[in-house]
């Protein structure tokens, strides 16, 4: 029906091997699958089971009730990429550990246990190890993306003229646009600024007649 769009797409390819490979490791979310690396998979293994022994720890501290009165909440934040208990300022002296902060009034000090210093010191680490073999993984991705990106690039602008003229069509029937048709004489009745259309101002109107 439209002879002349359908033109523009006769030299697109078809990228299966390569959406394949995208697929195999991202995600729908855009997230790096676990299971494209085993390597990625037993660091991230690692890093889950050192999260949940912190974790574990931190709510048996909240859970007691002797500790429960140094609180000023009943649930933990991470500061500095650091689990931390939000404990009274009055009670610093009763928890033992590192200081990360504290709230804006002064009440609160945001307080690393003693008890999971070690462990996360360790999440750091296995964190930074899992971070640095997704690295690997996107580089290598990149470099089989490459191999595709003079193709790549000429599909992309073909798909971007295919959109602008998709966009015109329908910001002409918007405003009641008409196609132009030009012959021996250059007549345009009643122009508006298109712009000013769409905000439904009052236009005034312009013509301009050309021999």
């Amino acid at each position: 029906e439209y002879p002349s769009i359908y033109r523009l797409t006769d030299c697109f390819e078809r990228y299966d091997e390569l959406y394949s490979t995208i697929s195999r490791i991202i995600d729908e979310k855009g997230i790096i699958r676990d299971e494209c690396s085993e390597k990625l998979n037993d660091l991230r293994r690692e890093v889950r089971k050192i999260r949940e022994k912190i974790i574990g720890i931190i709510d048996d501290f909240m859970q007691n009730p002797d500790s429960q009165k140094t609180l000023m909440d009943s649930y933990y934040s991470i500061r500095n990429n650091r689990y931390v208990l939000p404990v009274k300022t009055q009670f610093k002296g009763s928890v033992k550990g590192i200081i990360h902060g504290s709230s804006n009034t002064g009440e609160t000090l945001f307080i690393e246990p003693e008890s999971v210093v070690h462990l996360g010191n360790e999440l750091v680490y296995a964190e930074s190890r899992a971070a640095n073999e997704e690295e690997n993984i996107l580089r290598d991705l990149c470099l089989k993306i490459n191999e595709f990106s003079d193709n790549l690039g000429r599909d992309y602008d073909i798909l971007t003229r295919i959109d602008i003229i998709f966009a015109k069509a329908k910001y002409s029937l918007r405003i009641g646009g008409v196609r132009l048709k030009i012959g021996n004489r250059f007549d345009i009745l009643d122009i508006r600024h298109p712009l000013l259309v769409l905000k439904n101002a009052n236009v005034i109107t312009n013509s301009i007649f050309l021999e």
